[in-house]
């Protein structure tokens, strides 16, 4: 008995559903910026550190550059040795900076 192509593409793509994203090893964060080392563009968040390249911009800067001990901010990327990669950032505002 032949199965149609539909049926078995669904079943196959049902079948890697529930894989695709440990495939990649990505995350997502929310935390504390503890240290910044803007040479070797790292930053540590909650106790782990992560490679943060000067192509993640905000405002049009490295957001490195733009970064502060204390700060909240949320990111994502993926699993990479020796430093986990920052993808994309989110910079959370502060109580001090008007809120639009």
């Amino acid at each position: 008995m032949r199965k149609p192509l539909a049926v078995l593409l669904l079943a196959a793509g049902s079948a890697l559903a529930g894989t695709g994203v440990q495939a990649v090893d990505s995350f997502e964060e929310v935390g504390l910026i503890e240290a910044l080392d803007p040479r070797q563009q790292l930053v540590t968040v909650d106790g782990r550190t992560y490679r943060l390249p000067a192509q993640i911009q905000l405002d049009g800067l490295p957001a490195i550059s733009r970064l502060q001990s204390g700060r909240l901010i949320g990111f994502s990327g993926v699993q990479q040795r020796p430093y986990p990669l920052i993808e994309s950032l989110y910079l959370y505002p502060t109580q001090a900076e008007p809120q639009p």
